[in-house]
C-alpha cells in the first residue's frame, strides 16, 4: 500500500509541475509592454539629418533652432547638440503638455560633465513660467521641480556616463510624487505637489548641452518599474514604433491544420484540436493520475473490508 501511494504521488505533483509550468498552447503571453502606448502623448525618434524632429505618435514636431546636427545613436541616428552653437529642439506651450501625471523618457549621451539641461518644461522668465527639467550638474542627473509658486524639490541620481544612458523622470498627481531612475535600475521619489499647466515651452537640450539625444517620449502617466525595464530593454532602448505597438505576444496563436482557435471574453486564446501543449499533458495527466488513485484505493479499501466475498 505505502509502493502505491509514494508511487501516484510522484505521477501526482510532477502532473502538477506540468501543469503550473507550461502554458496552455496558443494562450497568448504578454509582457510588461503591454499597454505600454496608453496615454502616449507623444514620441521623437531623433532620427531626421537636421530641421524639423517628427512626432511619430502626433503633431507635437519641434523645431530646430540653430541647425542640430545628427550622429550615430543607440538606435540608429541622434540629434547631436553643439553648444558653443546654441543649439536646441522646442515646441511652444498647448494643451497636449498639461499632464496631471507625467514621465518623461529620454536617452542622453553628453559629452562633458558641464552643467546643463537636456530636456525641460521651463523658462527663464519666473517660477510662473516654470514646471520642471532634468540636467546633468556635479556628475549627476538631476531631476528639477517647481509648483510655480516659489515652492521647490529637486532628486538626484546615477553617475553621467560617456554612454548612452536612460534618464527617466515621473510625477504621479494621485499620490503628489516626484521620481527619477537611471537605466532602469533604483527608483528615487519623494513626496511633492506640482501645478502642471503654466506657459513654459517644452524644450529638448538647452544653449549648455553638449552631446547626442536618441529616444525621447513622453507620457500623461507615471510609468511602472516593469514598463521602464522594458523600455531600457538591456540597455538596447527601443524605437518610437515599439513604444506605439508594444509587444507582440508570444507565441503568436497560428493554429496547426485541423486545429481551431477558440478566444475567450477576456481575449485570451486556446488550440482546440489534435495539437496539445506539455502544459495540457500535465492537465490531463494529474487528472488521470488522480482518477487511477482514487479507483486503486477504493479497491484496496472495499478489499479489506471483505466487500463481495
Amino acid at each position: 500500500m505505502k509502493k502505491i501511494l509514494v508511487v501516484f504521488l510522484a505521477l501526482f505533483g510532477l502532473a502538477l509541475v506540468y501543469a503550473l509550468t507550461f502554458p496552455s498552447t496558443g494562450q497568448a503571453q504578454w509582457g510588461p509592454g503591454e499597454h505600454i502606448s496608453d496615454d502616449l502623448v507623444a514620441c521623437w525618434d531623433m532620427e531626421e539629418e537636421s530641421g524639423t524632429r517628427y512626432d511619430a505618435v502626433g503633431d507635437n514636431d519641434l523645431t530646430d533652432n540653430n541647425t542640430v546636427a545628427r550622429n550615430n545613436g543607440l538606435v540608429n541616428y541622434a540629434a547631436d547638440f553643439d553648444d558653443s552653437n546654441d543649439e536646441y529642439l522646442s515646441r511652444g506651450h498647448g494643451p497636449e503638455f498639461v499632464w496631471n501625471s507625467f514621465t518623461v523618457v529620454i536617452w542622453v549621451k553628453p559629452d562633458d560633465n558641464d552643467t546643463s539641461k537636456f530636456i525641460s518644461k521651463y523658462g527663464e522668465s519666473g517660477t510662473l513660467y516654470s514646471e520642471w527639467f532634468l540636467q546633468s550638474k556635479d556628475d549627476q542627473y538631476r531631476f528639477f521641480v517647481t509648483d510655480g509658486e516659489g515652492n521647490n524639490n529637486e532628486l538626484w541620481e546615477g553617475e553621467v556616463s560617456p554612454e548612452y544612458t536612460l534618464v527617466v523622470a515621473l510625477y504621479d498627481n494621485e499620490s503628489s510624487q516626484i521620481g527619477i531612475i537611471v537605466n532602469a535600475d533604483e527608483l528615487i521619489t519623494d513626496t511633492f505637489s506640482m501645478s502642471p499647466d503654466t506657459p513654459a515651452d517644452f524644450q529638448v537640450s538647452s544653449t549648455f548641452y553638449n552631446g547626442q539625444i536618441d529616444t525621447t517620449a513622453i507620457w500623461r502617466r507615471a510609468l511602472s518599474l516593469d514598463e521602464l525595464t522594458w523600455i531600457y530593454n538591456s540597455g538596447q532602448g527601443r524605437p518610437c514604433s515599439h513604444l506605439i505597438t508594444g509587444p507582440t505576444p508570444t507565441p503568436t496563436p497560428t493554429p496547426p491544420a485541423g486545429v481551431s482557435i477558440i478566444t475567450l471574453p477576456d481575449g485570451e486564446q486556446f488550440y482546440i484540436g489534435k495539437t496539445i501543449s506539455y502544459g495540457d499533458v500535465g492537465v490531463y495527466v494529474l487528472l488521470l493520475s488522480l482518477i487511477l488513485f482514487c479507483a486503486i484505493y477504493g479497491l484496496i479499501w472495499l478489499t479489506r473490508r471483505g466487500v463481495g466475498t
